[in-house]
């Protein structure tokens, strides 16, 4: 069984400026000093949100892992966290950001784990500048997380918000059936502002939404009607909700049967009073399905 924490915000010891006062050449599009600090995202609520890590421990070590959706800047993803010399009881790590980009800022955050209390904090320094070699200090976030659970389980539905768990139930289900059935429509949304939409669903508990989701694999679903002639990204797109869709079926059903799950969905997607244009919807489908699989594989 894997070993889990589940940590909130101490907002009382936490530092966690809404701006950074960077230079004009990043974030361009924002104005000067009014650039938003990466750390926020619309779909997280510093009071309340939670954040949940998979926590192995070694003679001199832990390693943390993220479970939860949020972006990776808040816990840094997967990393090990060594102990330090001076404070045996601490736990640290340095993480940067893989690569430098002008037109962005540059993050290095020191990760400490205190085994007496089992808390995490995260100081981030954030950088900017015209050349790797020449950055500067433009600010700091501190955050520091405390542990409010444990649990032992390898299911990641069984750690969701129970506001998030209570949705996935056979009605909302049913609902999410019949827009997958609604006919395809072209978005009135550009393409940026959809990939955007559909990041932001991926980096929030949204992802375990019924009918989020389904209306996301609807919306889709139009674009990669043209089967093999569909754009890449579209395809992309359209696959990552499916395979999210069906996960959460799979769930709500109790089946871990993904080739039945994946033909009743198909059904749906697939709806249209022609019979014909069904049945050729289902081929689609089923042909951008397989090439999926085999490209997958390579």
């Amino acid at each position: 069984m894997t070993n889990v924490y589940i940590y909130k915000i101490n907002i009382k010891k936490s530092k966690i400026p809404k701006t950074l006062k960077l230079p004009s050449h990043v974030y361009h599009q924002y104005p000067e000093n009014k650039k938003p600090n990466i750390f926020y995202h619309p779909k997280i609520d510093i009071k309340k949100s939670e954040f949940i890590v998979k926590v192995n421990k070694g003679k001199d070590w832990y390693s943390f892992e993220r479970l939860d959706p949020y972006p990776q800047i808040w816990t840094r993803g997967g990393i090990n966290l060594f102990r330090n010399k001076e404070h045996k009881e601490l736990f640290q790590v340095e993480e940067k950001d893989p690569m430098f980009l002008e037109t962005q800022s540059y993050n290095v955050s020191k990760l400490t784990y205190d085994e007496t209390d089992k808390s995490l904090t995260n100081s981030t320094f954030h950088y900017a500048g015209k050349k790797n070699k020449e950055l500067k200090l433009y600010g700091e976030t501190f955050v520091h997380f405390d542990l409010i659970n444990e649990k032992k389980t390898d299911d990641i539905f069984y750690l969701l918000p129970s506001n998030i768990k209570k949705k996935l139930n056979k009605t909302n289900l049913i609902k999410s059936f019949k827009i997958l059935s609604k006919k395809a429509i072209k978005s009135k949304d550009y393409f940026s502002r959809r990939a955007f939409s559909y990041q932001n669903i991926f980096a929030s508990y949204d992802k375990y939404n019924l009918e989020i989701v389904a209306k996301k694999l609807h919306e889709c679903k139009f674009y990669v009607l043209a089967g093999k002639e569909a754009e890449y990204m579209d395809k992309k797109h359209f696959f990552m909700f499916l395979e999210q869709y069906i996960s959460l079926v799979k769930k709500v059903l109790k089946t871990d049967d993904t080739a039945k799950i994946f033909t009743e969905v198909n059904t749906y997607l697939s709806f249209d009073k022609n019979k014909k244009k069904y049945l050729d919807n289902q081929k689609i489908y089923i042909d951008l399905t397989t090439e999926y699989i085999e490209e997958s594989k390579t």
